[in-house]
């Protein structure tokens, strides 16, 4: 049954009229902005639910959003007969192609649509209309790509046909370039849908190309991969590393603790010896001090200079401590270096040899040593040089010519300090020559570039999955530890003791935040407990005492001799019953018991745990304790609420879509018994903290509605007419930063984790917890 806006509440059987005789009116409860957001409740949503979100809408205006949506479901429509035919191209069930333009078609539709609307109205209008847009032109993106694929491998298919190894390494540049060739002629193919003739084809595939010799060289690395074996990451400790000739060459292998010293740099730091006197590294500190981190410049500050003419004094004293503190780490020098020397020396190459360099880490490595040696002008002019001297196209040629003019370049030193800086070099290239097999092994070279980038993401991606495994069982086992060995302390004794090893991992800040924060959680739960433990007992004791007419001074003898009262707790009866105020009303209690209701309604008391910790704290009377529990027990203001009762609910909304109506949710739920209090009318608030609930957007996690991945999205309302609403979790993605982080530290959020929920899995749970949903 569908009621005007116009009019009151109608309709109502008289079995309910009494109950519901002081409910507010439909238009009232369309007016307190209840509905807000119903438009996307599901495809089935009402017309009637964009025309109530203003309050003041007027007849007109009424008729205008009824024609948007109109005209929003005509696009809707056109959208999708266009989608299908899309579709059913694809698939091949018609030979004319497909139309790939779904953008355009969906501007046409658009714009005439547009130019009848004006002002707010179209703004709403086009905000709707390009989520339909979307949607669709994201779809016709998926037959792009599966076209692009089809191209691809047409005429990666065709090269097959003129096959040489192109394994050596006078071959790997020019076999790079054309696989990247191919790949961008494929990629214009597919998009323009034009054919090739014959004569095209020999132009791009008279070259070297293997397919099947790379993807058994691919499978081959991803099992070195996955058995632990990691290649080419960037980390300035790693041999395969472009920067780990450089940091083990400077520092000698120490890393940031590393000090030296020679006349012409003055004292130098840290794993690429920063120069005092060029001024390295002072612009350290400063681009420290820049990305957050000035607690190192102020510290230099006060000394008067990094050059203290040796490798000892003040500086050199205060670059440890930093370096002891972790405020300066090798990673963050690498960071420095690849920022502010490595990436502008890059930009003055040629663009052929930036390639070179970024393709063939052997060479990077030799690059990022010339820069940190002989700076960003040096370098580059150094690398430009050699390069255009070779001709060969070797990687070993050009290494000599490199190294050979990095000799020279050093005519104001010593006879002995160029003799020591030659033999570093003459070593230095030596060493890169014969690494050469170990870092570009056999099978990294049977790879195109892209396809040696998509193994270094590969790995990558494993290691740090490693990192962050072997991360968590360390955090685990160090807390499981902490856990065991105070678990029959006092709480005081359990937290200094716990605090102490955890302030031993100081050079761990990111283990040492999660280990105070775990740690501090399970103290808490463990008060929540031994708090609702002791309410138990202290209530026993006074109505027992009582009960007998024990006097105070008698009870205050019993005290210690009280089983399973923890310390606290008997200090609390102590207090009691020193003072006499146990089971006593007062303003205080009066006003607690009050605040503990609105806190039951809001879903901060969750449990009956916390409802007796809560009783104890705020010494409620026994009366108020308890009508405080049967308030919880009750369901609070809302009064029951259980999975039964919604699902009894959307049963009955099941009626035919084109009928459907929000007034029907309103209705059902005054008629339906157990929803509301027995005998009181709703309010407005009622209601929409009941329905706002059925809208949420989230994910029902049903493995056999879907085909794409492990949940539907669907709203709360959906997936409990499905009866998969206990499977249902909402959308947190709106949630800020810091409610997410709030959240994450609650007992239940923690406890969730601690039985092997994830932590985001964990938040939803408990944020439909807070929303009055039921499990």
């Amino acid at each position: 049954m569908r009621i005007p806006l116009n009019q009151s509440n109608q309709g109502i059987s008289t079995a309910n009229a009494g109950a519901v005789a002081s409910v507010p009116s439909i238009n009232a409860f369309y007016k307190q902005g209840a509905w807000d957001g119903l438009a996307n409740l599901s495809q089935n949503a009402n017309k009637l639910f964009v025309a109530i979100q203003e309050e003041s809408l007027k007849d007109k205006e009424k008729l205008e959003s009824l024609e948007d949506m109109e005209a929003l479901q005509r696009l809707e429509q056109a959208h999708q007969e266009r989608d299908l035919e899309n579709r059913e191209k694809y698939q091949g069930k018609n030979a004319e192609g497909v139309d790939l333009d779904m953008l355009g078609y969906s501007k046409s539709l658009l714009e005439p649509e547009l130019a009848k609307r004006t002002g707010e109205r179209a703004r709403y209008f086009a905000l709707k209309a390009n989520d339909i847009q979307n949607k669709y032109v994201n779809h016709s993106n998926v037959y792009k790509l599966g076209e692009l694929e089809k191209y691809k491998s047409s005429i990666l298919k065709a090269s097959d046909d003129k096959l040489a190894l192109a394994l050596s390494d006078p071959n790997i540049s020019a076999f790079d370039k054309q696989r990247m060739t191919n790949e961008r002629i494929a990629e214009e193919r597919a998009f323009n849908a034009e054919a090739f003739d014959s004569s095209g084809k020999e132009a791009v595939f008279n070259g070297n190309l293997n397919e099947a010799i790379q993807n058994d060289a691919f499978l081959r690395l991803q099992q070195e991969i996955d058995n632990g074996n990691f290649v080419f990451q960037a980390d300035e400790n790693n041999p395969n590393s472009v920067y780990y000739l450089a940091a083990s060459k400077e520092s000698g292998g120490r890393g940031s603790s590393a000090i030296g010293y020679d006349k012409n740099g003055g004292t130098s730091y840290g794993t690429y010896q920063f120069s005092s006197k060029q001024g390295t590294a002072q612009n350290f500190v400063d681009w420290l001090a820049q990305n957050g981190s000035p607690e190192v410049k102020e510290r230099f500050a006060k000394l008067g200079g990094f050059n203290t003419g040796s490798k000892k004094g003040a500086a050199a004293q205060m670059w440890l401590a930093c370096v002891k503190d972790g405020l300066i780490t090798p990673e963050l020098e690498t960071k420095f270096i690849q920022e502010r020397m490595v990436n502008p020396a890059s930009s003055k190459l040629s663009p052929t040899l930036q390639q070179t360099i970024k393709d063939n880490p052997i060479l990077g490595s030799a690059f990022v040593s010339t820069v940190i040696q002989h700076g960003t002008g040096g370098a580059s002019r150094l690398m430009n040089e050699a390069y255009s001297k070779n001709k060969d196209g070797k990687i070993e040629t050009l290494l000599h010519d490199l190294y050979e003019a990095r000799k020279g370049n050093f005519p104001s030193s010593t006879p002995e300090v160029q003799a020591s800086v030659a033999r570093r070099l003459e070593e230095e290239k030596r060493s890169l020559i014969e690494h050469k097999e170990a870092v570009l092994n056999a099978d990294f070279n049977k790879l195109s570039y892209p396809n040696q980038q998509k193994i270094l993401n590969y790995s990558a991606q494993k290691q740090e999955h490693h990192r962050k495994l072997a991360e968590e069982q360390e955090e685990n086992s160090i807390y499981q530890t902490l856990v065991k060995n105070n678990e029959s302390l006092p709480f005081e004794l359990q937290e200094a003791n716990a605090f102490k090893v955890i302030d031993g991992y100081r050079d761990k800040p990111e283990l040492q935040e999660k280990l105070s924060q775990r740690f501090k959680g399970h103290l808490e739960r463990q008060k929540t407990v031994v708090k609702a433990q002791d309410q138990s007992i202290i209530n026993q004791f006074l109505i027992n005492m009582e009960k007998n007419k024990t006097g105070r001074f008698d009870a205050l003898a019993n005290v210690e001799q009280i089983e399973g009262l923890s310390r606290e707790g008997k200090e609390l009866l102590t207090k009691k019953l020193t003072e006499g105020s146990y089971n006593k009303k007062t303003a205080l209690n009066q006003k607690a018991t009050i605040d503990a209701r609105r806190l039951v309604d809001n879903g901060t008391l969750k449990t009956q745990e916390e409802i007796d910790s809560y009783a104890l704290d705020n010494e409620l009377t026994f009366e108020q304790a308890e009508q405080l529990g049967k308030y919880y027990a009750d369901g609070g203001k809302l009064g029951r609420f259980s999975q039964k009762d919604v699902d009894r609910v959307m049963l009955m909304l099941d009626v035919d879509p084109n009928k459907y109506d929000g007034e029907d949710i309103y209705q059902t739920i005054l008629r339906t018994p157990g929803l509301l209090k027995d005998g009181l009318a709703p309010s407005v608030d009622n209601l929409r903290q009941i329905i706002s609930g059925f809208i949420m957007d989230g994910e029902t996690q049903d493995k056999t509605r879907t085909y794409l991945g492990y949940g539907v999205d669907e709203n709360y309302l959906e997936a409990v007419k499905n009866k998969q609403g206990s499977q249902w979790l909402p959308d947190i993605s709106e949630l800020s930063a810091e409610e997410k982080a709030r959240y994450a530290q609650t007992p239940e959020v923690q406890k969730m984790i601690k039985d092997g929920e994830s932590e985001k899995t964990a938040i939803r749970r408990y944020y439909k917890r807070l929303k009055g949903l039921p499990e």
